[in-house]
Protein backbone atom coordinates (compact mmCIF):
# COMPACT_ATOMS: atom_id res chain seq x y z
CA UNK A 1 0.00 0.00 0.00
CA UNK A 2 1.10 3.54 -0.59
CA UNK A 3 0.22 6.23 1.75
CA UNK A 4 -0.82 9.75 0.13
CA UNK A 5 -1.09 12.78 2.95
CA UNK A 6 -3.93 11.18 5.16
CA UNK A 7 -4.98 8.63 2.66
CA UNK A 8 -4.12 5.01 2.56
CA UNK A 9 -4.12 3.51 -1.37
CA UNK A 10 -4.23 0.12 -2.23
CA UNK A 11 -1.97 -0.65 -5.74
CA UNK A 12 -4.03 -1.59 -8.16
CA UNK A 13 -4.00 -4.48 -10.73
CA UNK A 14 -3.60 -3.69 -14.50
CA UNK A 15 -7.06 -2.35 -15.52
CA UNK A 16 -8.72 -2.23 -12.52
CA UNK A 17 -11.11 0.17 -12.49
CA UNK A 18 -11.38 1.60 -8.84
CA UNK A 19 -14.32 4.06 -9.50
CA UNK A 20 -16.63 4.97 -12.25
CA UNK A 21 -18.69 7.83 -13.35
CA UNK A 22 -22.36 7.20 -13.83
CA UNK A 23 -24.77 9.29 -15.94
CA UNK A 24 -25.32 11.39 -13.05
CA UNK A 25 -22.56 13.39 -13.56
CA UNK A 26 -23.64 16.96 -14.78
CA UNK A 27 -19.92 17.95 -16.22
CA UNK A 28 -19.37 20.61 -13.33
CA UNK A 29 -15.74 19.59 -12.94
CA UNK A 30 -15.59 19.33 -9.21
CA UNK A 31 -13.87 16.08 -9.31
CA UNK A 32 -11.36 16.65 -11.70
CA UNK A 33 -10.52 20.07 -9.31
CA UNK A 34 -10.08 17.38 -6.27
CA UNK A 35 -8.33 14.51 -8.20
CA UNK A 36 -4.83 14.61 -6.66
CA UNK A 37 -3.20 12.77 -9.47
CA UNK A 38 -5.24 14.82 -12.61
CA UNK A 39 -6.91 11.27 -13.46
CA UNK A 40 -10.15 12.74 -14.30
CA UNK A 41 -10.84 14.68 -17.38
CA UNK A 42 -13.56 15.67 -19.75
CA UNK A 43 -15.20 13.24 -21.98
CA UNK A 44 -18.17 12.96 -24.06
CA UNK A 45 -20.70 14.88 -22.03
CA UNK A 46 -19.73 13.90 -18.97
CA UNK A 47 -16.04 13.62 -17.02
CA UNK A 48 -13.90 10.20 -17.13
CA UNK A 49 -11.59 8.58 -14.90
CA UNK A 50 -8.09 7.40 -16.67
CA UNK A 51 -7.58 3.80 -14.40
CA UNK A 52 -4.11 3.83 -15.69
CA UNK A 53 -3.63 6.89 -13.63
CA UNK A 54 -6.16 6.62 -10.90
CA UNK A 55 -4.95 5.55 -7.39
CA UNK A 56 -8.14 4.88 -5.89
CA UNK A 57 -8.01 7.76 -3.04
CA UNK A 58 -12.21 7.95 -3.54
CA UNK A 59 -11.52 11.60 -3.31
CA UNK A 60 -13.60 12.04 -6.43
CA UNK A 61 -16.31 10.37 -4.72
CA UNK A 62 -16.30 12.59 -1.68
CA UNK A 63 -16.33 15.37 -3.62
CA UNK A 64 -19.02 15.23 -6.17
CA UNK A 65 -22.14 17.27 -5.63
CA UNK A 66 -24.60 14.72 -7.39
CA UNK A 67 -23.32 11.38 -5.98
CA UNK A 68 -22.45 10.46 -9.62
CA UNK A 69 -18.75 8.35 -8.63
CA UNK A 70 -18.96 5.13 -7.18
CA UNK A 71 -16.44 1.74 -6.65
CA UNK A 72 -16.63 -0.59 -8.51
Amino acid sequence: MLKYNHLIIRKKEENFMPHSINSDCISCGACADICPVSAIGEGAGQYVIDPAVCIDCGACADGCPTGAIRPE
